[in-house]
């Protein structure tokens, strides 16, 4: 009797699984990655209980925040100190 093997995904070298792996490479916590996926469609999702994400899709994500993000006029910004 022949054994099929099972097939595993292919993992990319950049791909993130865990949340562990996921803040560090971010370099924040849980709750504000979290925060970003609510809140800033953050590229990582749960799927089948284990967060997933990869590092380029994390970068584009970046970049395209700080494109889209508003510029902070020199007022609001004094204002704050």
């Amino acid at each position: 009797m022949v054994e099929k093997a099972k097939k595993k995904f292919a993992v990319s070298e950049t791909a993130l699984s865990g949340m562990k792996e996921i803040t560090a490479f971010v370099g924040r916590s849980e709750a504000t990655v979290l925060d970003w996926v609510r809140k800033y469609g953050f590229p990582a999702k749960k799927i089948s209980g284990q967060w997933e994400s990869d590092r380029s899709l994390i970068e584009e994500w970046r970049v395209n925040q700080i494109k889209n993000h508003p510029k902070e006029d020199k007022k609001s910004v004094m204002n704050g100190l």
